[in-house]
């Protein structure tokens, strides 16, 4: 599709980004796959973009995970306000629901990024003996660990 490539080289002469792996799809179907520009406007980024580039979208893969645990505790006839994360990671606080870690008022604080010297197989056990900074539910502390332990639980 010739055309869908011009759409995004337009984007990114006009600087809207300096690079895109696309993958276009009909059903199950692909329909066009391509991989037009470069990694990044600054020049230690001026790798060219394949059609394998993964890209870290940060923040936003909070709401497909919160999307799919909407999904799956509806499936479950889960009520995420009434259901203590600890019914799924034991260890934790059982004032701490579901929905708390959904808007980040769990009380957690530690960061995941303080976690990094420890092996992944061991964060859910830290921060199940961290100290809450606040009651859940009272205080929003924006913190990725509520999202972490969201997947984690999601995985049970």
């Amino acid at each position: 599709m010739p055309q869908f490539r011009a759409i995004i080289e337009r984007a990114i002469e006009g600087g809207a980004f300096p690079g895109a792996s696309v993958y276009l799809g009909r059903e199950k179907d692909v329909v066009w796959s391509g991989a037009v520009g470069r990694l990044g406007h600054e020049t230690e980024f001026h790798e060219s973009v394949c059609v394998g580039t993964l890209y870290d979208i940060a923040s936003l893969s909070k709401i497909y995970t919160l999307a799919a645990a909407l999904c799956a505790l509806s499936e479950a006839s889960i009520a995420p306000e009434s259901t203590p994360l600890s019914a799924f990671l034991p260890g934790f606080d059982p004032r701490i629901s579901l929905e708390h870690l959904f808007n980040h008022s769990s009380g957690i604080v530690r960061h995941l990024q303080t976690l990094e010297s420890l092996p992944a197989g061991e964060w859910v056990e830290t921060l199940s003996r961290e100290t809450l900074q606040t009651e859940p539910g009272r205080v929003v502390l924006y913190n990725c660990s509520n999202y972490f332990l969201l997947a984690r639980a999601l995985e049970k």
